[in-house]
């Protein structure tokens, strides 16, 4: 089985994610994405975040009915928080040994790899699926190609201008989220008020 590994805070899912999500697997180069929710990633405040919970749990409203190839693994509740993606791999590899694994990261998060907890390990031994914008016909342009290793590989992706961060503030401005995020989430965020409170 061939996984790519999509991390995030999730905080909420959104549509974005979603088409990210299945962009990657029309690369060919994967069976299935993990979308992969982190309990406290160590670049972001801790009390900005929903509960961890809370996050699994729309995000498996968000994949309710969709596409089996996209599914839910918290496997990092039971890792040291704050959650290092190198950890995690260590962990995955020990654990799935007839798997391979992918990382699908963003343009600008592959810029700063070099940054990250044990970036050289992760580079050497991971293949990287790096989502841009997509050109027309399909097309990445030269200058967006540029890799680090040859197993890294861009791929494009229709991006669209939505956020996490922008979703909470919409909510918290007393504004719809209809559409942003599926409709089961909008759901459910609405029914327990979630992210009302400015953080």
């Amino acid at each position: 089985m061939r996984v790519g590994l999509f991390f995030g805070s999730f905080n909420p899912i959104h549509i974005g994610h979603l088409i990210i999500a299945n962009e990657a697997l029309q690369t060919k180069l994967i069976d299935q994405v993990w979308l992969c929710p982190t309990p406290q990633n160590p670049h972001k405040k801790k009390h900005s975040l929903l509960d961890y919970q809370k996050r699994i749990d729309l995000c498996h409203l968000a994949l309710k009915d969709k596409i089996s190839s996209i599914v839910i693994n918290d496997f990092e509740r039971f890792l040291e928080k704050p959650s290092y993606t190198a950890n995690s791999m260590r962990y995955l590899i020990k654990k799935y040994t007839k798997y391979s694994f992918s990382l699908i990261v963003g343009e600008d998060n592959y810029k700063t790899l070099h940054k990250w907890h044990d970036a050289s390990w992760l580079m050497e031994k991971f293949p990287f699926l790096i989502y841009t914008r997509m050109y027309l016909e399909d097309e990445i342009p030269a200058s967006k190609q540029k890799v680090l290793y040859k197993h890294h590989q861009f791929f494009g992706c229709e991006l669209l201008d939505i956020s996490s961060s922008s979703i909470r503030r919409r909510i918290q401005e007393g504004r719809s989220i209809e559409y942003l995020t599926p409709p089961a989430v909008v759901k459910e965020i609405m029914l327990y008020k979630l992210y009302q409170k400015n953080d």
